[in-house]
């Protein structure tokens, strides 16, 4: 004879054979829930039929929202994360106490998943990861970290649209994170939204008085939008910033490289170079180093050449003036020493990287100015090889081959220089 423990266990799974063979009796509301539960205990669970025998469940059975609950909880170990969502907030509605056990379960997951979309972005599978980080969005969206990672993935597929609106989320839900508010204002910046920009930056400054990074980038922004004071302003007080952190760290390339941009942004261009050297004497040098102090050399160059044309205007009005003919060929002699010392740190830095379009045309552009014609040719033809469209580069080289007497490639150029 059964026992009352086995007789009821085949009740509850006589019933449960008749609904899944179609049958659909009108059960007790907690004949489900029982049904469900011997699926869910046996080994392993039977996830599929405890779900099924859930979801036939009426609806006058579901007001409590344990079975919301349940089914929820069945799909989260199926990994079907979006019908775990639907469920959960079903159930949340229903009955607020559930809220503790679920948040436990949609952080567990939200981990899993992060941590997986984190492998993909290693190993740069950016489409998987960015569907991973996209669906811990949705287990949870009020964290902001998904919302980056998500934005930087959108980025690497070329969706600035996709971007834009996660680092904006980010931004909006956690709108006192310093991390947030960084990367939202940087993915401003590199789409020239300088006014957007310049609003978050003014945040993370009062945030982080500090933060060297968005000091620089806010100076820049004011420059930007005309606002000369504040930027000279903010690049001053950040070049006191970086001259303390100099102290401490005297040999962080970073920190060198961020006051030699600072000193010649307000206009202290042989403080800057000191900066400059110093950083290459002490073996900091890379291509972007290098570049950078060329660049500046260039600049000091462009000064000089303001001068040497007030003086040729003057010349216009007093031609047989020999002061002012011994001060146009002394500013000249000394453009030419600022350009041939700039062209030693261009040919380092496509020495270092020789497809560094930048770095071969300056390099171009020195030799042109200092009358190496030949040398420019071949600058300026890596350029073009590089970089056909670079329609700079095409009127340049002209010049060149008109200098070399080519005249058929000058005209090339030109044509090229129109139509790139």
């Amino acid at each position: 004879m059964l026992n009352r423990k086995a007789l009821i266990f085949t009740l509850i799974f006589s019933t449960v054979l008749a609904l899944s063979a179609g049958a659909q009796p009108e059960l007790p509301c907690d004949m489900y829930l029982r049904s469900a539960k011997i699926y869910l205990g046996q080994k392993p669970p039977d996830l599929e039929s405890a779900l099924q025998n859930l979801l036939s469940s009426p609806e006058k059975c579901r007001k409590t929202g344990e079975i919301d609950f349940i089914i929820g909880g069945i799909y989260a170990d199926k990994n079907e994360l979006e019908k775990m969502v639907e469920f959960f907030d079903i159930a949340l509605k229903k009955d607020p106490s559930l809220q503790k056990k679920i948040k436990d379960i949609r952080e567990s997951k939200w981990g899993e998943v992060f941590k997986k979309g984190a492998e993909f972005l290693e190993k740069a599978d950016h489409s998987q990861a960015l569907k991973y980080f996209e669906t811990a969005i949705l287990i949870d969206s009020s964290r902001y970290e998904a919302y980056i990672n998500a934005g930087v993935e959108a980025l690497n597929l070329n969706d600035s649209a996709k971007a834009g609106f996660l680092f904006e989320k980010a931004y909006k839900v956690a709108p006192d994170n310093l991390n947030a508010k960084v990367n939202y204002a940087t993915f401003l910046l590199n789409r020239q939204k300088f006014k957007e920009a310049t609003g978050v930056l003014e945040e993370v400054v009062k945030l982080d008085p500090k933060n060297k990074e968005a000091l620089l980038n806010l100076a820049m922004c004011y420059s930007h939008l005309g606002e000369n004071e504040k930027s000279l302003t903010i690049y001053k007080s950040t070049t006191t910033l970086l001259e303390e952190l100099r102290k401490a760290d005297p040999k962080n390339k970073d920190i060198l490289i961020d006051l030699a941009m600072a000193y010649a942004r307000i206009g202290e261009n042989p403080r800057s170079l000191a900066i400059y050297d110093t950083a290459i004497a002490l073996g900091l040098g890379d291509k972007d180093l290098y570049f950078n102090r060329g660049l500046l050399k260039l600049t000091q160059a462009q000064e000089m050449t303001k001068k040497i044309i007030e003086v040729r205007d003057s010349m216009l009005a007093k031609p047989n003036d020999k002061t002012l003919v011994e001060k146009s060929n002394q500013l000249i002699a000394e453009q030419k020493k600022i350009f041939a010392s700039a062209e030693p740190d261009f040919k380092k830095v496509v020495e270092m990287d020789s497809s560094d379009q930048e770095g071969w045309f300056q390099l171009g552009f020195v030799e042109w100015q200092l009358e190496k014609p030949a040398e420019a040719r071949n600058a300026l033809e890596r350029v073009t090889r590089l970089y056909p469209e670079s329609k700079e580069s095409w009127e340049l080289l002209a010049l060149v081959y008109t200098k070399l007497g080519l005249k058929k490639e000058a005209e090339t150029a030109l044509q090229k220089a129109k139509n790139p």
